[in-house]
């Protein structure tokens, strides 16, 4: 259940990280991106938020291999299929003991 609340706020995340950068874009063109244009820097700007935001969840988790492996399927999934993708590894890495953390 904890997996599934990251993951619809991973995907809130990653649609606000769009927005924000056809935002962008549109202030610095000064004329609204035609859908086109605005679904292809969705699709440019995906992997790099998928990337930075496996980092930061990778930081505070132990440096092992599963840790590490889901980290990279969701860099190389973010690819492929988008956000949608990633996500689904990025909510299980949530899943995973944190540093230090006492298990059973």
């Amino acid at each position: 259940m904890q997996a599934v609340g990251w993951y619809l706020f991973f995907l809130v995340l990653a649609g606000l990280a769009g927005g924000l950068a056809v935002l962008i874009a549109h202030a610095i063109m000064g004329a609204p991106l035609p859908l086109p244009d605005a679904v292809v820097l969705g699709a440019k700007i995906t992997p790099i938020f998928a990337i930075l935001l496996g980092v930061g969840l990778l930081r505070v988790r132990p440096m092992n291999a599963p840790n590490v492996l889901v980290t990279a399927l969701a860099s190389v999934f973010s690819f492929f299929a988008g956000f949608l993708g990633a996500g689904v590894f990025l909510a299980y890495l949530t899943t995973r003991p944190l540093k230090g953390a006492l298990t059973a």
